[in-house]
């Protein structure tokens, strides 16, 4: 079980990890320093036995989306995604994605949400609906809805992240 208090990551090091395969590590992250945790958290887990996989944050809006539904009530639906929610969008889980794209470590395997979310990397890149529908990413500002999360997890599958 991991605790996130203060902003300082712990681990209960009396969890026996040794029973399972794998451990997927995920967390909302709001600065880099606070990213760094993962390191310690990952190396404890993993000396236990399974694998460790990494995977990064979703990026988050400055408003919520039914918030900015709301407000924008009159205008037509592809003028909000297309023009207002990449406005919205905040910079510092790039950043936190980009953090752990670039550092190597022994202790997990990183998987990009980012990478997938929005495929140039950058604010404007990202999709606001399910790929192929009007199916919205997010009812809020960083959670996904329940079909946004089962795409994304077929395409992490994709991507690699596997525990078959």
């Amino acid at each position: 079980e991991c605790r996130n208090r203060s902003k300082i990551m712990f681990i209960d090091k009396t969890f026996d990890f040794s029973s399972l395969n794998a451990v997927v590590l995920t967390g909302g992250f709001k600065t880099k320093e606070h990213a760094d945790g993962i390191e310690e958290v990952a190396k404890i887990i993993g000396q236990q036995g399974p694998k460790v996989y990494n995977v990064g944050p979703v990026f988050y809006y400055k408003q919520s989306v039914s918030h900015v539904f709301n407000r924008f009530v009159t205008h037509e639906f592809e003028y909000i995604k297309n023009q207002i929610l990449p406005s919205l969008v905040l910079d510092i889980q790039f950043e936190i994605d980009n953090y752990f794209q670039n550092i190597t470590s022994a202790s997990y395997e990183y998987f990009s949400v980012i990478g997938i979310l929005c495929p140039e990397n950058m604010p404007k890149s990202c999709a606001h609906t399910i790929p192929g529908t009007e199916k919205p990413l997010y009812p809020d500002k960083g959670h996904l809805t329940v079909d946004a999360s089962s795409w994304v997890a077929k395409e992490l599958k994709k991507n690699g992240l596997n525990f078959e």
